[in-house]
């Protein structure tokens, strides 16, 4: 056997590997991740839903394990603006992902109300409903190496149309931040498999957030960010980041995700800028620290914001930057 056709056998059987995780009742991590999370909180706690006050558009796409057959794709646009008064903030996502037959679509609808309301100060709680939509491809001629037929595949249940319902609570003082929230509650089953016993599930996911910014220097602060995430059955892991701030407008940051093998998951690089107070974007790169860089290369994410500003220098929380 050549290298080439080893390297393909590889790859096909991670792929399986992953997919079965996924799909079966191990409490494995299910959820999508992304190394710029922390302008992300939209789409992990729905009482982050008003609190940068100005409202915003966030969206992002993330390639996993570069030139890897079948692995990890996801992207995300959310929408997150205070609704008729500062207090009270709504939030909309809509989310794709896919690793190798597994597909999701998720649409996110969230409402939080600040219990605070003072300056430089906000504690909101939020409450999300959600619907999903699972598919598996066991047609792919591209991934599908097997019968269709094989007892190791799980059948998704026919409605494959699933509801949810999730909280979270927020706290801001001035700019030191902290959340945990867990989006969907519920453990819908996806699909049973009659011949192995097998039940595919939904997993909750609790998340713990929080980070600071300090000034470091003359237009130079200092932020840093920490995600906790938990699933019953499954490590604590966590991704921790520190970045560099420049005139508020230049982000440099560096981080590190926990998992994976005795060394972690990844470490991580980041790169974003704000145009204007109004549009900015943002690249990072994750390097793998386990045992699939021996066959795949790096992951890369890419974002894009756009803050509804007003140019009001008198908002409580302004969050114009990063």
């Amino acid at each position: 056997m050549n290298k080439v056709m080893m390297t393909k056998y590889i790859k096909i059987g991670i792929i399986t590997v992953v997919c079965q995780l996924i799909l079966s009742a191990t409490y494995a991590q299910q959820e999508r991740h992304y190394t710029q999370f922390f302008v992300n909180k939209m789409s992990l706690n729905p009482a982050y839903a008003g609190e940068d006050e100005i409202g915003s558009i966030t969206a992002i796409y993330r390639n996993q394990w570069l030139g890897f057959e079948g692995a990890p794709q996801s992207q995300l646009v959310t929408l997150n603006t205070p609704l008729f008064s500062s207090r009270v903030g709504f939030g909309l996502g809509v989310f794709h992902s896919k690793i190798g037959l597994f597909e999701t679509w998720d649409a996110s609808m969230a409402y939080s109300y600040d219990l605070i309301n003072r300056n430089n100060r906000s504690l909101r709680i939020g409450i999300q409903g959600s619907i999903r939509n699972f598919n598996i491809d066991i047609n792919n001629p591209t991934i599908v190496t097997t019968d269709p037929s094989d007892p190791s595949l799980i059948n998704v249940d026919g409605a494959k149309y699933y509801g949810n319902f999730g909280m979270g609570l927020y706290l801001n003082v001035n700019k030191f931040y902290f959340g945990i929230s867990s989006p969907r509650f519920f453990s819908n089953t996806i699909g049973v498999n009659t011949t192995t016993n097998i039940t595919a599930k939904e997993v909750p996911h609790v998340y713990l957030m929080t980070g600071l910014t300090l000034p470091a220097a003359q237009n130079i602060d200092v932020q840093t960010n920490v995600l906790g995430k938990y699933v019953d059955g499954a490590p604590f892991n966590m991704d921790v980041n520190v970045n560099l701030i420049f005139s508020k407008a230049l982000t440099l940051g560096a981080g590190y995700r926990t998992g994976g093998d005795k060394y972690g998951d990844a470490i991580e690089g980041i790169v974003q800028y704000l145009f204007s107070k109004k549009i900015g974007i943002g690249v990072a790169y994750d390097y793998s620290l386990s045992e699939i860089s021996n066959v795949a290369s790096g992951s890369i994410e890419g974002l894009l914001r756009i803050n509804f500003t007003n140019n009001k220098n008198n908002l409580k929380n302004p969050r114009f930057f990063f």
